[in-house]
């Protein structure tokens, strides 16, 4: 299973995908202070509580959080065993970013038009 991550700053949203289907997707309030311990007790958590394996084949994250990114990161390579894809520029998952300078457009943006490109092809309006 992949997980998605995406660290936004009001709400954290991870989500599992089993290749084609999302199995579930759940919400967390952002909290700066969060440790991988914390991460760790909350997803597998909910996982029981959905009946959803706690494990995964890749993990991907996007964050406009730096401060939550090494909890996260860890959480990934430390429970899940997994080396995540951290999404931090278009460079990265071969999107071009025209708009200057190209480092005010979000992880999670990326991650959506990245998303949008694959499901719909271009052009699209995201």
């Amino acid at each position: 299973m992949l997980w998605a991550i995406d660290i936004g700053n009001t709400q954290m949203a991870a989500g599992v995908h089993d290749g084609s289907d999302w199995i579930h997707v759940w919400r967390l309030d952002t909290d700066h202070n969060r440790t991988e311990d914390e991460l760790a007790v909350h997803f597998k958590s909910l996982c029981d509580l959905e009946g959803i394996e706690f494990e995964a084949s890749g993990a991907a994250i996007s964050s406009v959080v730096p401060s939550l990114n090494t909890a996260v990161e860890s959480f990934c390579r430390d429970r899940l065993s997994v080396e995540p894809l951290i999404i931090r520029t278009g460079d990265e998952v071969g999107l071009p970013v025209t708009c200057h300078p190209p480092t005010t457009v979000g992880a999670d943006r990326i991650a959506n038009a990245v998303g949008a490109i694959d499901k719909w092809g271009t052009p699209v309006i995201i």
